[in-house]
């Protein structure tokens, strides 16, 4: 069975949350420490929001947006452990 019948919206777009987490379920889940690269308002078709907000990872957002980094900034200002 292929990774797209695990497809399972959370805040991704394409079934990316699910995806996600049946490949942590396969190789563990340490480090618990993830990267996105435009992430937005970090919510809003966000891949790893569930693995943060919901699982406690540690995270680096990126996004070149002002707008959405204002608001990215102002989602996670008070967690240290998201940057």
């Amino acid at each position: 069975m292929g990774l797209l019948a695990y497809r399972q919206n959370i805040t991704s777009e394409h079934g990316e949350d699910g995806i996600i987490e049946k490949i942590f379920e396969v190789i563990g889940e340490e480090p618990r420490f993830c990267i996105e690269l435009g992430a937005l308002d970090g919510k809003h078709g966000s891949n790893v929001w569930h693995l943060i907000e919901e699982r406690g990872w540690r995270a680096l957002l990126i996004e070149a947006d002002p707008t959405y980094f204002e608001k990215l900034q102002h989602l996670y200002a008070a967690r240290l452990d998201v940057v």
